[in-house]
Order: structure tokens, then C-alpha cells, then sequence
């Protein structure tokens, strides 16, 4: 790893007292000036192992003391977390360290967290994921940068740390119960990782190595699969909100197009469940009834743990969660409802919702385009006497449409048959009088407002919805 690139940037070292750690402390120390980072350290005594938790804790503080090196000092009761949260002591230790080390950066002592993970960690995880079915992101183990950690120590054997220990004299703490086989790492780490290295020579190498590869090739698929993925923050009616719920959107090409490229729709689906909040939990079993909605009709819907659900909605599927969605919905449609403005010329907003209504198509087409509008949205044009009178607004119950060149619905039924999603109608503005809908922004108008030969003022109607 290039130190060089956290120059000006703080460093702080995961340090347990045992050999990685304190080999990754002693050697971020050496290159701390050189590098120009500035470097401390954490510590979190998780109160497993009494006394010696204790003396693990004094003896990092001791060495950073010693060092000259910042250290932020935990604690945690991980017997009785585990206990109280079914979980196990290794899952609540770690569950305990994460926590601390969070705090750590939500607090500003440090921009990034320093792990001692090494190749053998590595081959570790991927053989762990492997064996419990992992995916190809599984496979992929550990990174060397995510996020706010980082891990200089990656690509170096035990081996390795173990004789850079021994040249620079270091001393540290040995934790006994790594070297007992009660837990599924560690009998991965003490028997099965051992055996294939006996079996196959340079097997840890080598799984490391795939995990180099499965990472790379993830990524590239990732960001083939974001293409077919949009992200909404919920209705912009009410603008006086903070924060909205977020709605996500995968792209089905064709029927068949989960079955055919699982690898992209089940990566656009994990991309949206965790842009609507879902980001643990979810299973093999829930991409694959994902993948069945493809073949379903409109409204068939998927529930997802955490309150998320998915439905089809003509060429896609929207992810949303379903109770703050539904609640979300209702205040947007009493604000829209409530929304209104009298049909005159000129740029106006609703809702945010941005109108322009022109008498030169040019202006309509300027309009669009400098509000980041797409070339081929669709600019209406109808008799501009015939709307005067008329005013803006959205959809209410009750409201009528005549088609452009005959035939009368529901606006509802209208607006259903044009395939628009139901979450999308509220928001598109309209001209009318009473009930009777003259025009539909970006979509028609009504057949009673068409211009004719005796058309003396033509109104160019144009509009961008409201911004996330």
C-alpha cells in the first residue's frame, strides 16, 4: 500500500497487543513522518478473558505511551452483549470493536482505521464465504481499502509479519484462545487452511490471489449492473422535509432478462434494495423471487426484509419501504391537492414541479434545456384561448380526459393505459377547468383544445418534474 496517498490525513491503528497489530503500529510509526500522515491508535477491551483482557489493554497502552502515540481506550462487557443479543462471544467482540472504531471516526479523531488483516486472513475469509455458498462479491474477500479502513498488511504472510517482528525486536501479547479450535475460523485457520497448504503447496496464495480476481471482476459487473438502476428520493411536494424515503428502480429489458443475465439484475437489485435502505438480510431466495416479478404483471409485488417491498411496475421493478412510502404518498397527495395556479404564460413552479408556458415553441425548447431537461421530452402545444380560464394543478378524483382525437376516460384509466406508473401521476401537472382535464403535461392534451385553422394564439406547454 502507497501511504504516500493518506498524506495530511489521520491514521489510527485497530492495535489488540497481539503480533499483527503491534508489527502494523511499529511500522505506520516508522513511516508516519516520512509520509506525512498523522498516526494514533484503539484499543477495545472486551472483558472475555478477565484479567489478561486487562493486561492486554495496559500493555497497548504502555507501548503507545512509550511511542509517543495517540490511543483512544474502550471497553465493552462482550460476555453479556452476546448473552443478551443470541449472539456469539466472537460476534459480539467484533460487533464491539466495529462499534468503537466508528466512534472514533464519527467523532473526528481520525480519517481512517488501520487493520492488521494479512494473506492469511484473506484466504481465510474467501475459503469461510466459499464453504457457506458465497457469491462472487463473497468471494471476494476482504479489501484492501473500504471505506474508512484500510489494510496495509494484506498482501504480507504471517510469515512475513512474524520475521519483521523478530528483526525489530518487538514484543506483544499472545492470546491463547486463537490457538484453540472452538470457532469456525479458528479451525479454519488451525486445521483445514494447514491441511490444503500440506496438500496443495501455496493454496493459501492461491485463494488469495482468486480473491484478487473475484473482486475485480465484481466490480466490473457492479458497474455494468448501477446502468439499469435509478434512484428517487421520494415525492418532492413537500419541500420543508429534511429527509424523504428513497425509491429505486431496476430495468427489466424483457421478460426473460432476469433469467438470462442474473449476473446484472440480481447486482441492479441488491444496488436499489440498498438505496431504499435495505443493506443486510436478504437472501439468495429473495433475489430469486426478484428475478420471478420479471415475468409477472403489473402490481405483483415481493416483500423483502425490513419493511422493503418490490413491485412491478411495467418495464421496471420499484423498490420502496412500504409503511414510510405509504405515509410519504398520503402527505404528497394532500399537498398536491391542495396545490394550485391560474393558467397565464410565463415560468412558475408547483410542488417543485418547474412549468414554462410560451407562445414560441423556441422558448419552450430553451426552457427544457436549461433546467437540464432531456431532448426528447415532449413539448405540448394546444389553443392558448381555449385553456385561458383554465387553471394549474395535479390530479384529483373525479377528473376526465378526451383524448386527442376522441374517445373519453377517467384520468385514472387514461393515465394507466399511457403505462405510467401510479407513484409517477401525482406529479405530473395539468390544465383544467373543474374536472375536465385540457392538457396533461408532457404527455397530450385534450381533444377540445387541439389548434385549428381558426387558432389565433398557440401555447407551448413544457415541464420539469420535481428534483429529488
Amino acid at each position: 500500500m502507497d501511504l504516500r496517498a493518506y498524506k495530511g490525513k489521520r491514521i489510527c491503528v485497530a492495535c489488540s497487543g497481539g503480533e499483527d497489530s503491534v508489527c502494523l503500529l511499529h511500522y505506520l510509526k516508522s513511516r508516519e513522518e516520512k509520509d506525512g500522515f498523522f498516526l494514533s491508535a484503539v484499543h477495545v477491551e472486551h472483558g472475555i478473558r478477565g484479567e489478561e483482557s486487562k493486561a492486554d489493554a495496559a500493555f497497548v497502552a504502555e507501548l503507545c505511551k512509550s511511542n509517543e502515540i495517540p490511543l483512544y481506550l474502550y471497553s465493552a462487557d462482550c460476555l453479556s452483549l452476546a448473552k443478551s443479543e443470541k449472539i456469539s462471544v466472537e460476534t459480539a467482540a467484533r460487533k464491539a470493536r466495529y462499534a468503537a472504531f466508528e466512534k472514533v471516526l464519527r467523532q473526528g479523531k481520525a480519517d481512517y482505521i488501520a487493520t492488521a488483516h494479512h494473506a492469511g486472513d484473506e484466504a481465510e475469509t474467501v475459503l469461510f464465504h466459499l464453504l457457506r455458498g458465497a457469491s462472487l462479491t463473497g468471494a471476494g474477500g476482504i479489501k484492501e481499502e473500504r471505506e474508512k479502513y484500510i489494510r496495509p498488511f494484506l498482501f504480507y504472510t504471517k510469515a512475513e509479519i512474524s520475521e519483521y517482528a523478530k528483526a525489530n525486536g518487538l514484543r506483544f501479547r499472545v492470546d491463547k484462545t486463537n490457538f484453540i479450535a472452538d470457532t469456525t475460523r479458528n479451525k479454519l485457520r488451525l486445521n483445514a487452511l494447514p491441511l490444503l497448504e500440506e496438500t496443495v503447496p501455496g493454496a493459501s496464495e492461491n485463494l488469495t490471489r482468486f480473491a484478487q480476481i473475484a473482486r475485480a471482476d465484481d466490480e466490473y459487473l457492479y458497474r455494468l449492473a448501477k446502468k439499469l438502476v435509478r434512484v428517487e428520493r421520494g415525492n418532492a411536494a413537500d419541500h420543508k422535509k429534511a429527509e424523504r424515503p428513497t425509491r429505486a428502480f431496476v430495468k427489466i429489458v424483457n421478460g426473460k432478462y432476469a433469467e438470462r443475465q442474473k449476473p446484472l439484475f440480481f447486482r441492479a437489485c441488491i444496488t436499489a434494495m440498498k438505496a431504499a435502505g435495505l443493506t443486510q438480510d436478504y437472501t439468495y431466495a429473495h433475489l430469486c423471487a426478484l428475478s420471478e416479478l420479471c415475468s409477472k404483471q403489473t402490481g405483483a409485488e415481493v416483500s423483502l426484509p425490513h419493511g422493503v417491498r418490490a413491485k412491478r411496475q411495467y418495464t421496471e421493478i420499484v423498490f420502496f419501504n412500504a409503511g414510510t412510502d405509504k405515509k410519504e404518498s398520503e402527505n404528497d397527495k394532500k399537498a398536491t391537492e391542495r396545490a394550485t395556479r391560474p393558467f397565464c404564460y410565463g415560468e412558475t413552479s408547483l410542488c417543485g414541479v418547474k412549468i414554462c408556458i410560451t407562445k414560441n415553441r423556441a422558448e419552450a425548447a430553451e426552457f427544457l434545456k436549461r433546467e437540464g431537461g432531456s431532448d426528447r421530452q415532449k413539448i405540448l402545444y394546444a389553443d392558448g384561448e381555449k385553456l385561458s380560464g383554465g387553471v394549474i394543478r395535479f390530479k384529483r378524483t373525479g377528473d376526465a380526459f378526451e383524448k386527442f382525437g376522441g374517445g373519453r376516460k377517467s384520468l385514472k384509466k387514461y393515465l394507466t393505459d399511457k403505462k405510467i406508473p401510479a407513484i409517477e401521476r401525482q406529479k405530473i401537472p395539468l390544465i383544467c377547468k373543474e374536472n375536465e382535464v385540457l392538457a396533461i403535461f408532457g404527455t397530450e392534451i385534450s381533444d377540445g383544445v387541439k389548434c385549428t385553422q381558426s387558432t389565433r394564439e398557440t401555447a407551448y406547454l413544457a415541464y420539469i418534474a420535481a428534483q429529488p
